[in-house]
């Protein structure tokens, strides 16, 4: 039997089977557009059967018809079974969705905030010039203009540890004693999440049968024993929990399959996967019926099922902190990250809790996947992310066992459930507004100011930023006024029976999961383009308050005018006012005093399930959207341009080494971000050849973690290589790029995403 030992640190030559090179060559060629809208019609047509049910009843019955009717698939040389379409989702929650698009690029997706706000209206029961009701008209106008991001389907960390141990079947035995327990409401909540558990073991049934069949009639003995072997499981899976690491490999995928039936394929991520999926792959290596490289296959399989939706950001977390404050390692942590470096996939997420005490093996099966360009891992600092969960509240045995949600989240698999992208708020917006009384200039949309102003009236720059934060304050306490409202509505409206029944809590107590069932119930408050708005203000108080070069009116003017006439205050403003990212105290001090005072909003007040609003400090794909719909900047930043990514500095403004930007970053307080945070460095591909260069990255990134760092990743890819795929992109079809805590097929992003990954300062040494 091959040890984890004699392949862990191995960067070629690892052990990929001839049916995973199969299934990889066809993986792309296997999908079905007629599958689209299925889901949306089958929901449609349920709840018109059900008009008097409560909501959470209708949802149940059609993610169980649904089930009953949707199309299965195994191809002949399979090892897991299942198979996940892309649906629409405009019957259930409140975006806007295509009927047909091309399966192999990500679903054009926006929110629907005509209806959300209707729906929220209905529910409270709100006159349309109620306070509220204006407050959300605000709040919903400013997401269709890019003002705020606000998505609330998805990023979830489900209870897959439980399901390990109980299965299907002992979710449909809690489900009977919850029904047999509860009365009025809450017996109807739980009857909805006992009719998916029920439709989850009958849609495991119908993969056994199909299997089975295909077993039967086929000739090549190896397909033959894999179709037995998946019928064998799926069969058992339908009567009891799992017995071995096949079992558990197959439970887990027919589960996070049907996670993204219910919910929008955003961010449905799978905790721990090396300590759950432990005990099973221990017990058959010991027991003689496993072996290292059987394993592999198997967590292959499952990772070409992964790779089928983009832009899914299923987040799988390894490694971490035991109870004895010892590194956490096993062989799947090993696997885990093998199998993403053979494949080279933009899915699973991969996400490594950093600890001091790890070995130099595990540093060097990092050292291979960062190696790989992919962007993963996303390394996270044990310590200061451990401290993070206590602060809201979590116990500190619970805050050992975090797990990344989606991009960079933190929270408790099946203890918490925290919808962790409620709100973003764009601070670049913010100028747009101020210079223009509420008005912006991109789209037809007004915010009122909270304080208008006369721009030549403001006398120093003093008085311009703490009007400047002061409008980001009440922003920001205005879009949590509005989530406010609109979580309170979800339980009622756009309920989650199935996630419901895999998180502790929901049935004990016969509640949704949204409606606060669970231990801890937080929301996530983040931000977007933080370092242009900082660069913005450093600009102004050169530019009209240092050197008087103009009234901030005429200043205002020009960047109106996208810089038009202007050419010489725009090369100043780029090339000759201080950046954030170079360890200059004086503009480094804005960013810390923005994010403690945007800090101190967000965690002044209770959500409504009784939890914490949390910070997140990163920006997803958004700096790169929210920008596309935002004026110019006064930092020099074109309108429609990329704005900066997460904390990292605006792009190719670091000009001083990674060093410096990591001083920069840790001078604001990091512990305030207890939703998360990003800071993405990019290297040649060249620098990390040298065993001297890569001692030098680990010595960067423990000094960063020691002085405060949070989360670190890398992109190791070269300008030319991106350059290159851009233009010739059929090229580069596999090419993976770090995003901003996320990775995705270069082809597959908007060309402003492109250009800002490409305008990134590319780090030669540290």
């Amino acid at each position: 039997m091959m040890t984890a030992s004699e392949t862990a640190v191995r960067t070629e030559d690892l052990y990929l089977s001839d049916t995973i090179r199969y299934l990889v060559s066809i993986k792309d060629d296997i999908h079905d557009r007629s599958q689209i809208p299925h889901r949306d019609r089958v929901y449609h047509r349920v709840f018109a059967e059900h008009p008097n049910d409560l909501q959470a009843l209708k949802f149940a019955k059609a993610f169980s018809a649904f089930l009953a009717e949707k199309k299965i698939f195994i191809h002949p040389r399979d090892i897991l079974a299942g198979f996940t379409y892309r649906y629409t989702y405009g019957t259930t929650i409140p975006v806007d969705m295509p009927e047909d698009y091309d399966p192999l690029y990500r679903p054009p997706v926006s929110p629907d905030s005509q209806r959300e706000y209707e729906t929220v209206l209905l529910h409270h029961k709100l006159s349309p010039d109620s306070k509220e009701a204006k407050e959300l008209r605000i709040f919903l106008s400013g997401v269709d203009a890019w003002l705020y991001k606000h998505w609330f389907s998805g990023h979830i960390l489900p209870g897959y540890d439980r399901l390990m141990e109980i299965g299907f079947v002992g979710l449909v035995e809690l489900g009977e004693a919850s029904v047999a327990r509860h009365t009025g409401v809450n017996r109807e909540f739980a009857e909805a999440m006992l009719i998916t558990s029920r439709a989850a073991v009958a849609y495991t049934a119908r993969y056994a049968a199909l299997a089975a069949e295909m077993a039967s009639q086929a000739e090549d003995p190896l397909c033959r024993r894999n179709l037995s072997r998946i019928a064998d499981s799926c069969r058992h899976l339908t009567k009891g929990k799992p017995r071995n690491f096949f079992d558990a490999v197959q439970l887990l995928w027919l589960a996070q399959e049907m996670m993204m039936v219910e919910n929008i394929p955003a961010s449905e991520s799978l905790g721990r996967m090396d300590v759950y999926l432990a005990p099973f792959y221990e017990r058959d290596v010991q027991t003689g019926v496993l072996t290292y490289n059987e394993a592999s296959e198997i967590l292959d399989a499952l990772w070409i099922k992964f790779s089928g939706n983009l832009h899914s950001y299923q987040a799988v977390t390894v490694s971490g902190t035991n109870a004895d404050g010892t590194t956490f390692e096993n062989d799947l942590t090993y696997l885990i990250m093998q199998s993403t470096r053979k494949l080279m996939f933009d899915q699973p997420l991969i996400d490594f809790r950093y600890t001091d005490g790890m070995s130099k093996r595990l540093w060097n099966e990092v050292v291979a996947l960062i190696k790989t360009g992919t962007g993963f891992p996303g390394i996270f600092y044990d310590p200061i992310c451990i401290r993070a969960k206590e602060s809201t509240g979590q116990t500190p045995e619970d805050a050992r066992n975090y797990a990344i949600i989606g991009c960079v989240e933190t929270g408790l698999p099946g203890h918490e459930y925290t919808p962790t992208e409620l709100v973003h708020l764009n601070w670049p917006k913010l100028f747009e507004l101020m210079f223009n009384h509420g008005h912006a200039t991109m789209q037809e949309f007004c915010a009122p100011l909270f304080e208008d102003k006369d721009l030549d009236s403001i006398s120093s720059f003093d008085e311009f930023y703490a009007w400047f934060k002061s409008e980001m304050e009440q922003f920001t306490a205005l879009s949590i006024r509005s989530i406010e409202l609109i979580e309170t509505m979800i339980p009622w409206c756009f309920p989650t029976p199935y996630l419901s029944s895999l998180m502790v809590g929901c049935y004990e107590k016969g509640m949704d999961v949204t409606a606060g069932a669970c231990r801890y119930n937080n929301t996530g408050v983040s931000t977007c383009g933080l370092a242009t708005a900082v660069d913005s203000l450093a600009a102004i108080k050169q530019v009209v308050y240092e050197d008087h070069l103009m009234p901030l009116s005429e200043f205002a003017k020009a960047v109106n005018a996208n810089f038009e006439g202007y050419e010489d205050l725009h090369n100043i403003v780029s090339n000759h006012c201080p950046k954030f990212g170079n360890d200059n105290d004086a503009v480094d001090f804005y960013m810390s005093d923005l994010i403690a005072a945007f800090g101190r909003v967000v965690n002044s007040r209770k959500n409504p399930r009784g939890g914490h609003y949390m910070t997140g400090l990163y920006s997803v794909e958004d700096h790169a959207k929210a920008g596309m719909k935002t004026a110019a900047t006064p930092d020099g930043r074109m309108a429609g341009m990329y704005e900066s990514n997460s904390m990292a500095s605006v792009q190719g403004k670091d000009v001083s080494g990674p060093t410096a930007l990591i001083n920069s970053v840790v001078k604001t307080d990091l512990n305030i971000a207890t939703n998360g945070m990003v800071l993405d460095l990019k290297f040649n591909p060249q620098f990390l050849e040298s065993p001297a260069h890569v001692d030098a990255l680990k010595m960067l990134i423990d000094t960063y973690f020691h002085n405060g760092g949070m989360e670190i990743q890398f992109s190791v890819v070269s300008r030319e290589t991106l350059l290159a795929a851009q233009q010739e992109p059929e090229k580069y079809r596999n090419l993976v790029v770090r995003v901003s805590g996320f990775s995705a097929y270069f082809r597959s992003l908007n060309k402003t995403t492109q250009d800002e990954i490409i305008a990134r300062t590319e780090y030669q040494a540290i």
